[in-house]
Parts: structure tokens; C-alpha cells; sequence
């Protein structure tokens, strides 16, 4: 370890040390086991002193504390080093290092990553009483121009506009059509009936009450006789329409005016047509095609009927997540994952989940693939590791302190990184479920004290057996502070336990494939399901949804 790392190493410990020399540290503890147990024992040196020092009736000077404020340049008081202090109590005999070391792992600032521009999904509850013509009621990894200069709100009046960047925004008009608008998109408020599409890419789906809601575009005036259905505007002011079901009036000749054309055009299901600005050409009719639109409407996602297999789950009530590779996923014209419908909502009687809960990836560039075969014959999502950078984050989801979480996977040969992510968790403390070198199966928890030592502890798990690559398995994890549980298994045979560390409680966007910061530790490999309880199941329990995942993937126990 050179002097520069024993510096870092000093300044962290002595709560001195700067943004950019914490993430060089960071970068360093991830890979390098001598240095992270050179810190974990300094450590444990520092609080030994003060404490020897304390119980003698020293006075030992405070030092400032490694909080979240000196680790994004806010200046603190200058305070002795450790070094200092060390040979200030070398004369006490009595010092010695009792404390179990630890492995303590940095996290950079928590800053959005400029690799993956990816925010967490925001989910608003509908309200009983709408003010203004429409309402934002769901955001999902968006940026709104608006946000930029601090207006940003979640009702809109007519004639305001929605300037949407990235991400989606399903806003509601007053009347109950709701929208589902794709980023980079413009979209203004005519009424509580009605918008202007500027530019980009928006669903519709109308219900009884607002039967003939217009949109309007650069090209077009379309007008809804009840009826789901894509806009799409492009750089030109061309516009597509694409009819899902039921049926829209498309006027193309002085678009913005009141006036009916009496020779309007009916467009019915599985209709497309796309018009000129110009209007110098006559309209051209297609078939309409629903993988090129986001749609955050679940009746419409994939839905593999008529299956035999099927996962018999146990105690519903506590059933938060459940992601099933053959339900409730939505593709894109390339076969790529839109999103992930969590079928937890289906099944439990639980009152605090989100409407519509599902795992999303807004950016096409970022999306698994959907195989109808992957594991065991039944589909799978297959993420493409470092090289792809994929990966899918969920609607918030509210977790309680323990957690039960399996997961049916598939490991692909390791690249030079050397694990990934399957499934992250928690807030203040993070949980992992991930794959490491040598085709093992691990998991560690990761948390934040918030006191002087340590800034952050982690507990690891590791699978001492080694699990072939290219065969299907079942990881599962038990985790409670209460029970004093933290289990790991693999296909129902416990192979390693540790200590838990803190609540998982929190409510926010999961990830799934890769790390929290969602710019590495990409996994490589498949899933086809995830199973995530916010209680740890008793032993009897755990073994019952493990056996009926393994009889439906056909996995032998080791």
C-alpha cells in the first residue's frame, strides 16, 4: 500500500478530506483488501484511543466528525490527526485493539452520474379534488425543464406547457383522459379536454367521461370517440397516429381551428397514419404499431396465458415485490424491456402499494432483453453486464425494517469487473444480492452509522460452493435485526449467515441489475423471477416458495 492510500486513509479517519480525495479512496477500498483492512484496523485504533484516553479522564480534543457535509466541501474545524494522537496516549499500556475488524466500503457522493442521467421514479397519488384543467400523477426517471428554475408543479392551467426532457410523465386531465408523455416532449394545456403536442411522443387512454378528447399537433387534430391511442411528432411537425383499441377522427387540414372537416378520416383498431406538415402529400396509412410508445397501462403488457406452471407463494400479506419474466412485461420493437409489471398488487390484499407498481427503463439504450425461453424453458429477462450497462429501477416501494428476497437467475461466463448486481435494496442500509467471482453467489448489507466511526459498515455473505455458470438456481436471502437472521441460501440449502447491521425501511426506487448509483456493477445473465417478502419468513415458509420455484424451473438441490 504506497503513502499516497496511507494519507487518504488519515485524512477520511481525521474528517479532512476532500470530495474528490473521498472518491479516490472509495475507488481504492472497492479493490484493494489491504488497504480496506488497514483502514477498518485504524479504525478501530482511533476509537480505542479516544475511549482509553476518555476512561482515564483525558481530555481528548474533538475532532470533527466524518458526517455527510464534510464529504461535499463544506469545511469543518481543524482538529488533531490521528497521527498526533496516537503518539500523545503511546505511553498507555493498556491500548489494545479488542474490536472485530471490519470491511468498510465508500460510496462516491451522491450526486446523479453523468453515464446514466437516471432519477428516482416519483409516484403521486391521484387526488379527489383536481384545481387547473390536468395533473401530474406519476413520474418515472424524468427531468422537467421546469425543475431547472425551481416551479416545478404538479398541476398545469390552460395554457401552460409541460417541457419533459427525459424520462415519462403520465399526467390526468380533469375530464379523466390520462396521458403517458415520453421524454424529450412538449406538450401544452388547451383545456381540461384537450393539449397541443409541440414535439415527442404520448399515449392516451380515455375513459366514458372524456369521450372526444382532442389532441393537437403541428399536422393533425385528433379527436377521441373513446379509445386508447400514440401521438407521435418529430422535428418537422410530421405526426404519426397509432390506434390501440376503439377508435379517433383524424382532421388534417386547418388542424387548430374549431371547424370539423367533413372529409375527416376514421381511424379504428390497429390503424396508423402518418401526416405531413406541409400537408403536400396525402396521408399514409399503416398499421399501427404499440411497441413504439411507452404505455404505462399494465392490461396491456405481455400476459402469457393459460400456463401450467404456476408459483405457489405463502404468506401474501407480507408480499411486496413479485416480478414474474412471463407477466406483465412490456417490450419495445426490438424486444426489449420496457417494463416489468410487479404482480404483488395482483396478488395480496395489501392497502400501501403504489398504483400500478412496476419496474421501469425509460432509456432504450439501457433495456434487458425479453426471452420467451430462458430458464427452464419459461422466460427470462437477460441483462448484458458492464458492456450494455442494463438494468431496471422500480416505482417506489415502501420497505419495512426485514426483508425475504428470492431470486431465480441464470450466471453468464464473469467479465474482467468480476460480479454484478442482481438486486439492490434499502435506504440508509442497503442490501445486495449479487455475483461474484468464480460463479459464486453473494450478498452484503451495507449501512450508514452516522456517527464518528465507522461512516459506513458492511457485512458479507459468500457461498463457499461454487454454482456452474449456465445452469438456473435460486438465491434467497433472510434478513431481520429483530430475529438476528441474516441467511443466505442457494437452491434451499443455507451457505452462509452473518450479523444484520440495520433497517432496510425506506421508501424508494429498487434496482434491479445493477448497483444503487445504477452506473456499475452490471449484472451478466438472466432472471425470471423475483420473489421479495418485507418480513424474513420463518424456516418452514422459506423452504415452500423455494421448492415451488425450483419444481418450475426444473433446478435439482445440490
Amino acid at each position: 500500500m504506497n503513502e499516497e492510500i496511507e494519507k487518504l486513509i488519515f485524512r477520511a479517519i481525521d474528517g479532512a478530506i476532500s470530495p474528490s480525495e473521498f472518491n479516490r479512496l472509495q475507488d481504492v477500498l472497492e479493490v484493494n483488501e489491504d488497504a480496506r483492512v488497514f483502514y477498518s484496523r485504524m479504525l478501530s485504533l482511533d476509537q480505542s484511543v479516544s475511549e482509553i484516553a476518555e476512561s482515564l479522564g483525558d481530555e481528548v480534543v474533538g475532532r470533527s466528525e466524518v458526517r455527510r457535509n464534510s464529504l461535499t466541501g463544506i469545511e469543518t474545524e481543524p482538529a488533531p490527526s490521528l497521527r498526533r494522537r496516537l503518539l500523545t496516549y503511546a505511553s498507555i499500556a493498556a491500548i489494545a485493539v479488542v474490536l472485530t475488524t471490519l470491511a468498510f466500503f465508500f460510496t462516491r457522493t451522491l450526486s446523479e452520474p453523468e453515464i446514466v442521467r437516471l432519477r428516482e421514479a416519483e409516484a403521486a397519488p391521484l387526488k379527489s379534488e383536481m384545481s387547473g384543467v390536468a395533473e401530474v400523477v406519476q413520474r418515472i426517471d424524468c427531468v422537467l425543464e421546469n425543475e431547472k428554475w425551481s416551479t416545478a408543479d404538479s398541476t398545469f392551467e390552460s395554457g401552460q406547457s409541460i417541457i419533459l426532457l427525459e424520462g415519462v410523465v403520465v399526467v390526468e386531465f380533469r375530464k379523466g383522459a390520462r396521458v403517458t408523455l415520453e421524454g424529450p416532449a412538449n406538450l401544452e394545456f388547451l383545456s381540461d379536454n384537450s393539449g397541443f403536442l409541440q414535439s415527442g411522443k404520448l399515449t392516451a387512454v380515455v375513459p366514458d367521461s372524456a369521450i372526444g378528447f382532442e389532441i393537437l399537433t403541428p399536422s393533425s387534430r385528433l379527436i377521441d370517440h373513446g379509445t386508447e391511442f400514440g401521438v407521435s411528432v418529430d422535428s418537422n411537425g410530421d405526426t404519426e397516429t397509432h390506434v390501440f383499441k376503439g377508435e379517433v377522427e383524424l382532421v388534417t387540414s386547418h388542424p387548430q381551428t374549431s371547424d370539423l372537416n367533413p372529409d375527416s378520416q376514421r381511424l379504428t383498431d390497429a390503424m396508423g397514419v402518418r401526416v405531413k406538415r406541409e400537408g403536400e402529400t396525402p396521408a399514409e396509412l399503416f398499421d399501427a404499431n404499440p411497441s413504439q410508445f411507452i404505455r404505462t397501462s399494465i392490461a396491456d403488457s405481455r400476459q402469457l396465458e393459460n400456463r401450467n406452471e404456476v408459483t405457489e407463494l405463502v404468506d401474501r400479506e407480507h408480499l411486496l415485490m413479485w416480478f414474474e419474466a412471463g407477466q406483465g412485461v412490456q417490450t419495445d420493437s426490438r424486444g426489449r424491456v420496457i417494463s416489468w409489471e410487479n404482480l404483488a398488487q395482483r396478488s395480496s390484499n395489501r392497502k400501501d402499494q403504489s398504483l400500478e407498481s412496476s419496474a421501469w427503463q425509460v432509456n432504450a439504450g439501457r433495456r434487458p432483453k425479453w426471452s420467451e425461453s430462458g430458464l427452464g424453458g419459461l422466460p427470462a429477462i437477460r441483462f448484458g453486464g458492464f458492456e450494455s450497462k442494463e438494468f431496471l429501477a422500480t416505482t417506489p416501494l415502501s420497505l419495512k425494517a426485514d426483508a425475504t428476497a428470492l431470486v431465480v437467475c441464470q450466471f453468464e461466463p464473469l467479465e474482467e469487473i468480476g460480479y454484478g448486481h442482481l438486486l439492490v435494496l434499502g435506504g440508509q442500509t442497503k442490501f445486495v444480492l449479487e455475483r461474484r467471482d468464480k460463479s459464486e453467489a453473494g450478498s452484503f448489507t451495507l449501512s450508514w452509522q452516522n456517527k464518528n466511526v465507522p461512516p459506513f459498515q458492511m457485512e458479507a455473505l459468500e457461498n463457499v460452493k461454487p454454482v456452474s455458470s449456465h445452469k438456473p438456481q435460486i438465491c434467497a436471502v433472510r434478513y431481520s435485526v429483530e430475529q438476528d437472521v441474516f441467511e443466505l441460501s442457494v437452491n434451499g440449502e443455507v451457505v452462509a449467515s452473518g450479523d444484520p447491521i440495520g433497517s432496510l425501511a425506506v421508501t424508494a426506487s429498487q434496482v434491479i441489475g445493477c448497483g444503487h448509483r445504477r452506473n456499475r456493477f452490471f449484472f451478466k445473465g438472466q432472471i425470471s423471477e423475483i420473489v421479495m417478502y418485507d418480513t424474513a419468513l420463518d424456516q418452514e415458509k422459506l423452504n415452500e416458495v423455494t421448492e415451488s420455484l425450483m419444481q418450475k424451473y426444473k433446478i435439482q438441490a445440490q
